[in-house]
């Protein structure tokens, strides 16, 4: 099944304070080896991850690939 929101971690905005790893309930963000991952068959595009990240590093992308998806979160 396609996602609606695939994510992207942006590794030179990245600061890996792993907010977005404690804040996805399917553990789908995860670090290992100071790299960054997303496992997307456990990501439920919830955006909790987008929403916690202070400096901008995790973006969504659309279902086609390379384009972006101009999107706001409100708090």
């Amino acid at each position: 099944m396609e996602k609606l929101f695939p994510i992207s971690i942006n590794p030179q905005f990245c600061v890996r304070c792993e907010k977005c790893s404690y804040s996805c309930s399917t553990k789908a963000i995860f670090f290992r080896d100071s790299l960054r991952y997303v496992d997307y068959n456990k990501c439920k595009g919830c955006l909790k991850c987008v929403n916690v990240c202070e400096h901008n590093a995790i973006v969504v992308i659309s279902l086609e690939e390379g384009r972006l998806i101009d999107f706001k979160i409100d708090n």
